[in-house]
C-alpha cells in the first residue's frame, strides 16, 4: 500500500507539472524569446534556453503598418491557452487563423503522425499550442471557439485541417472558411486548382512568404521547438487572418489592383508550367530571347552615349553581364522554383574555387612546362606587362569563367538533364553545345573535352560550380599570360601545340587534349571514390 501510494503520488505530481508548465512569450520582431521547458509523456525535460531572435533581415507580411509587432505565445500550459482565448473573445472578433504541425512521416506507407502544434492567429497576435503535451479537451474556452459556427477558421485546405483535428485530438470544429476558395469566389477566378496560403500571401498582400522545407518537415514533435519552427507556425495564422481582413476590407480599386496582380502572376505561372512540359531545346531557345530582349536596349544606348568604339564595347559588355544574371535569376526563380536563383545554381565554395583555381594553373604550367623540357621555347616574365598585364589577366579570366559556367553548367546543363537520361548524355550534348558556341573549328575537340571536365568537376563536387569556375578562370588567365611570356626558340609541330606554334595554343593541339584527358580521368576517379565513402556510411 505504501508503495501504491508513493506511485499514485508520483503520477499525480507528474500530471501537475504538465498543467503547470511555463509559457513562452516572444514578440516579433526584435524582442527576446525565451523557450520554455516543457514535460513530455516520457518524463524528459529539456533544459531551459534563452536566445535573442535574429531578425534584422526579416521577411514580416506587417512590416511598416501601424501595429507590425506581432505577440507569440507557445505553451502547452491550459491557463494560458484560456487567457489567450479570453482576449480573444473580448476583442469582438469573428475569425481567427488556423493551421496545425506534425511530424512528417519518413518511411513510405507510414501511418500519419498525430497532431503536434495547433496554432490560433489574429492579426496582431498568435497563439502556438504544444497538443501533445495537454489534454486539449481539459481546455473548455479551446472546445467552444471551435465549436462556434459564429468565428470563422481561416487557412488553406481548412478541411483536412479541421477533420484530423477531430480524429487525433477529439475536437470537434466548425465554421471553417477555405481562403483558396473564398478568394476565387471573390475575384470571380475561374480556375480549379488550389490555390496556396504562400501565393496568396503575394495576390493579397504582395509579399513573399518564406516557407522553408527544411523548416516544415523538422521535428514537430519536439518538446522544445526553436525560432524558425516558432515562427514558421505562427506566421502561417497570421497571414491567413490577414488575407481574410484585407479581402474584406478592399474597395473596388483595391480589389481591381489584387485582380490585376494575380492574372499577371497566374498567366506567368501557368506560361512556366507549358514552357516545362516543352523540349530542351525549345526552352533554351526561349532562354536565349529572354536574355536578347534584356540586353537588346543597350545596342540603342551606347549609341546615343558615346562614338568611341572601345567605350561602346565596354557598356555593352557590362549591360550584357547584368542581363545575363537578370535572365538566370528570373529562370531560377519561374522554371525552378528557387528562391537565391543565383547562390543555388552557384552553391558558392571558397575551398573548392581555391582547388579549381590551383588546378588550372597546374596544367597550363605542366604544357609550359613540356614545351621547355623539349627546347620549343621558354618563357620570359618581363613580356606579361607587369601588375597591370596580370590584373587584367585576371579579371578577364574570372569574368568569363563565371559567366560561361553560369550560363552553360549552371542554367544548360540542368535543362538537359531534365530531359536526358543518364546524365552523361546531357554533359556529352553540352559539350558540343558549348564547343559550337566559341566559334573555334581548330580548337572544336579541346572545347568540347574541357566542357566534360568541367561537367565531371561540377559532379566531383556535389552539384557546386565552384570548382569548375576556378578551373574555368584559371584557364583563361594564364593561358593569356602565358601566351604573352612565351618566346619560341624551335618551332612545334601543329599537332601537338596547335594553331602555327609561334602561339601556343592549350585546346588546340594533342598535348592540351592529353592533360585535358588525365584531369577528366581523375575527377571521375574523385567521384567513384565519393560515391564508395557514401555507401560505407550509409
Amino acid at each position: 500500500n505504501a508503495l501504491r501510494g508513493e506511485r499514485e503520488s508520483g503520477e499525480e505530481d507528474e500530471l501537475t507539472t504538465l498543467r503547470r508548465t511555463p509559457r513562452s512569450v516572444m514578440r516579433f520582431p526584435f524582442q527576446n524569446f525565451q523557450n520554455s521547458p516543457l514535460r513530455g509523456r516520457n518524463g524528459s525535460t529539456p533544459r531551459e534556453k534563452a536566445c535573442t531572435m535574429p531578425f534584422g533581415e526579416r521577411r514580416w507580411p506587417l512590416g511598416g503598418e501601424a501595429g507590425d509587432e506581432v505577440d507569440v505565445q507557445t505553451t502547452a500550459d491550459v491557463e494560458v491557452c484560456e487567457r489567450w482565448i479570453r482576449d480573444f473573445r473580448e476583442s469582438g472578433r469573428d475569425c481567427v487563423g488556423l493551421d496545425i504541425e506534425w511530424k512528417a512521416n519518413t518511411v513510405k506507407g507510414q501511418r500519419p503522425e498525430p497532431v503536434a502544434t495547433l496554432q490560433l492567429a489574429t492579426e496582431t497576435s498568435a497563439l502556438v499550442l504544444q497538443v501533445l503535451y495537454f489534454r486539449p479537451g481539459e481546455c473548455a474556452g479551446l472546445r467552444d471557439l471551435l465549436a462556434d459556427e459564429t468565428v470563422l477558421k481561416l487557412g488553406v485546405g481548412i478541411k483536412g485541417d479541421l477533420l484530423k483535428l477531430l480524429k487525433d485530438c477529439n475536437l470537434h470544429c466548425a465554421g471553417g472558411l477555405d481562403l483558396s476558395k473564398h478568394f476565387k469566389s471573390t475575384l470571380g477566378l475561374r480556375i480549379k486548382e488550389e490555390i496556396g496560403l504562400k501565393r496568396l500571401a503575394k495576390f493579397v498582400l504582395g509579399f513573399d512568404l518564406d516557407k522553408p522545407k527544411m523548416v516544415s518537415r523538422s521535428d514537430w514533435s519536439t518538446s522544445s521547438l526553436d525560432e524558425a519552427q516558432i515562427k514558421y507556425a505562427a506566421l502561417d495564422a497570421v497571414v491567413a487572418c490577414k488575407i481574410f481582413q484585407r479581402l474584406r476590407s478592399c474597395d473596388d480599386f483595391a480589389r481591381s489592383a489584387i485582380s490585376l496582380r494575380t492574372n499577371y502572376y497566374l498567366r506567368k505561372s501557368f506560361a512556366s508550367r507549358k514552357l516545362k512540359q516543352q523540349g530542351w531545346s525549345k526552352r533554351l531557345l526561349v532562354f536565349g530571347c529572354v536574355f536578347l530582349l534584356i540586353w537588346s536596349p543597350s545596342l540603342v544606348l551606347a549609341g546615343f552615349m558615346t562614338p568611341n568604339q572601345v567605350q561602346r564595347d565596354v557598356v555593352c559588355a557590362f549591360w550584357g553581364l547584368c542581363s545575363l544574371l537578370k535572365t538566370v535569376q528570373l529562370w531560377g526563380t519561374e522554371m525552378c522554383k528557387y528562391d537565391k536563383p543565383l547562390s543555388s545554381y552557384v552553391k558558392p565554395d571558397a575551398q573548392e574555387l581555391f582547388q579549381g583555381v590551383l588546378t588550372g594553373t597546374a596544367l597550363t604550367g605542366l604544357f609550359y612546362l613540356a614545351l621547355w623540357f623539349f627546347g620549343f621555347g621558354t618563357i620570359a616574365p618581363s613580356r606579361v606587362g607587369g601588375g597591370a598585364g596580370v590584373l587584367r589577366a585576371a579579371g578577364l579570366g574570372i569574368l568569363s569563367g563565371f559567366t560561361k559556367e553560369l550560363l552553360f553548367r549552371g542554367v544548360v546543363q540542368k535543362e538537359l538533364e531534365r530531359d536526358l537520361k543518364p546524365d552523361g548524355k546531357a554533359a556529352l550534348v553540352l559539350g558540343l553545345i558549348f564547343a559550337s558556341a566559341h566559334l573555334s573549328p581548330h580548337g572544336f575537340v579541346g572545347l568540347a573535352l574541357l566542357s566534360l571536365c568541367l561537367s565531371e568537376g561540377k559532379k566531383a563536387f556535389g552539384g557546386s560550380l565552384s570548382y569548375s569556375i576556378g578551373l574555368h578562370s584559371s584557364l583563361v588567365a594564364t593561358t593569356m599570360l602565358g601566351s604573352s611570356a612565351y618566346v619560341q626558340t624551335y618551332p612545334a609541330p601543329v599537332w601537338l601545340v596547335g594553331s602555327s606554334g609561334q602561339s601556343p595554343l592549350f585546346l588546340e593541339g594533342a598535348l592540351g587534349i592529353a592533360l585535358l584527358s588525365v584531369l577528366r580521368l581523375g575527377l571521375q576517379n574523385k567521384k567513384r571514390r565519393k560515391k564508395r565513402r557514401a555507401k560505407k556510411k550509409r
